[in-house]
C-alpha cells in the first residue's frame, strides 16, 4: 500500500493483510444478476396487457417494438456490469510487508485495490446507481460541470500544497492525499493526473488513496484501472432502461453512454504503471484513517460529508492531516441520515474549533448548477441521484 495507508506495528500488518487475503466479500456479480433479473420481469409486468387490450395494430406493434428494445437494453446493462464487477484477480507479492506489495505492484503496473471491510447492499451499491455513476464519471455523456467542479479543486490543492507558504510538503517525501467516499474514482484519477504533470512537483512521487465502502464500486475501480489484464476496453450501458415515466420517445429511456473516457488503466511505466502517481484504493473509514494521524497532507471531500456524521466526520479528517495540512470540501447539506443538520454558518463553527483555519474567506456557494446526471429528453425537469 501507499505511505499514507502504512502504519502499526508489524505484527499488526501481518494481521491485517492476513486478513485481506482470507476474507472475501460477497458475490457482488450474482447480488447484480439477481437485480437485473426483477428489472426484467417487472419489464414483463409492464407490458403485460398489450395482448389483451382492444384492436390497435399499430400502437400495438409500436409497443411491441419498444418493449423488445427495453428488454435488450437491460440485458445489456446486465451483461456490461457482471463484466465490470468481475476484475482479474491480481497476483500477489506476498502478506508479509507493504514495502513488498508496493514493489511487487510496481513491477507488474498493478493498482492496488483491497476489498476488505467493503460491504454489498445499500442504494449506492445498486445496478440503476452504477450505472448513473458510471455515465458521470466515465462515460461520453459525463455532465461538463463536473470537469469544471474537478478542475477547481485541482487548482485549490495546486496553490494549498505547492504554491503556498505553509505548505506541509517534506523534502523527500511524496505527496499524500486520501480521498474518501470516492464512488468510482474519477476525482481520484483526475487529481493524479494533473498533478503528475505540474513542473513545479519537481518530479516528486504522488500517492493518492481513494476509500469506498461498497463492494461494487471498489469492483468496478478494479476493473476500470486494472482493465489491461483481462479482455475488457469499453463498455456500453443504458442508465436510464429502467425508468418507464416521463419518456418524451423511445430514445430517452433508451439512452446509451460509452466508456471509459478517460480510459484510466496505465499506459506508461512507473508507480501504479502511470509515471510519477500512485493510486490504491481501500474501503478504509474515517475511523481508522484517523489512527494513522498525521500522514496526510491533503483530504478532499466532494458529496461525501452529508452522506456521514459530519461533526465526527470534521473531527476525524483534522486527525489524519499532518501540521499545515489541507481539507477541500465541495458538496450539498442533503443530510442522508437523521441527527444533527447543521447549516453552513454552524459548520464553520464546527471546522474552526475543531483545529482548522478556514482560508479563504470560508465556504461559498457555488455560482453555477451542478447537475447530478440528468436524462435527456424527459417530460418532467429531473436529476439522478
Amino acid at each position: 500500500m501507499a505511505s499514507i495507508i502504512r502504519s502499526g506495528s508489524a505484527a499488526a500488518r501481518v494481521w491485517a493483510a492476513w486478513m485481506r487475503s482470507a476474507l472475501r466479500p460477497k458475490d457482488a456479480v450474482a447480488a447484480s444478476v439477481y437485480e437485473s433479473e426483477q428489472h426484467l420481469e417487472s419489464v414483463e409486468r409492464e407490458f403485460q396487457d398489450l395482448d389483451s387490450i382492444r384492436p390497435m395494430p399499430k400502437f400495438t406493434k409500436a409497443m411491441k417494438l419498444y418493449r423488445n428494445q427495453v428488454r435488450d437494453a437491460q440485458f445489456q446493462n446486465m451483461e456490461s456490469l457482471q463484466l465490470l464487477l468481475s476484475p482479474t484477480e491480481q497476483p500477489r507479492g506476498t502478506i508479509f510487508g507493504w514495502k513488498e506489495e508496493d514493489e511487487f505492484a510496481e513491477k507488474n503496473f498493478i493498482t492496488r485495490v483491497n476489498y476488505f471491510g467493503s460491504h454489498l447492499g445499500g442504494t449506492y451499491g445498486s445496478n440503476d446507481n452504477l450505472l448513473s455513476h458510471l455515465s458521470k464519471d466515465w462515460s461520453d455523456i459525463r455532465p461538463k460541470q463536473w470537469d469544471t467542479l474537478h478542475e477547481k479543486i485541482i487548482s485549490t490543492i495546486k496553490t494549498s500544497l505547492i504554491s503556498s507558504s505553509d505548505s506541509p510538503l517534506q523534502s523527500g517525501e511524496p505527496i499524500s492525499i486520501v480521498v474518501p467516499g470516492c464512488g468510482l474514482g474519477r476525482l481520484v484519477y483526475d487529481i493524479g493526473e494533473s498533478l503528475k504533470s505540474d513542473s513545479e512537483l519537481n518530479q516528486m512521487s504522488v500517492y493518492i488513496h481513494g476509500t469506498e465502502a461498497s463492494t461494487a464500486c471498489l469492483k468496478i475501480i478494479d476493473s476500470l484501472f486494472n482493465a489491461h489484464t483481462q479482455e475488457f476496453n469499453e463498455f456500453s450501458i443504458h442508465p436510464f432502461a429502467t425508468q418507464r415515466k416521463n419518456n418524451l420517445s423511445p430514445s430517452s429511456r433508451l439512452a446509451y453512454a460509452k466508456g471509459p473516457l478517460p480510459n484510466p488503466k496505465p499506459q506508461s511505466e512507473g508507480l501504479g504503471g502511470r509515471s510519477g502517481v500512485d493510486y490504491s484504493f481501500s474501503a478504509m473509514t474515517l475511523d481508522e484513517l484517523k489512527q494513522l494521524e498525521e500522514t496526510t497532507d491533503c483530504v478532499v471531500t466532494c458529496f461525501f460529508l452529508d452522506c456521514t456524521d459530519a461533526v465526527e466526520t470534521i473531527k476525524d479528517i483534522f486527525d489524519c492531516l499532518r501540521p499545515g495540512g489541507v481539507w477541500i470540501n465541495c458538496g450539498p447539506l442533503a443530510y442522508h441520515d437523521w441527527g444533527l443538520s447543521p447549516t453552513s454558518k454552524e459548520l464553520a463553527l464546527a471546522v474552526e474549533e475543531s483545529g482548522f483555519e478556514l482560508l479563504d474567506n470560508g465556504i461559498h456557494q457555488l455560482e453555477e448548477d451542478l447537475p447530478y446526471f440528468e436524462r435527456p429528453d424527459s417530460t418532467l425537469v429531473e436529476q439522478t441521484w
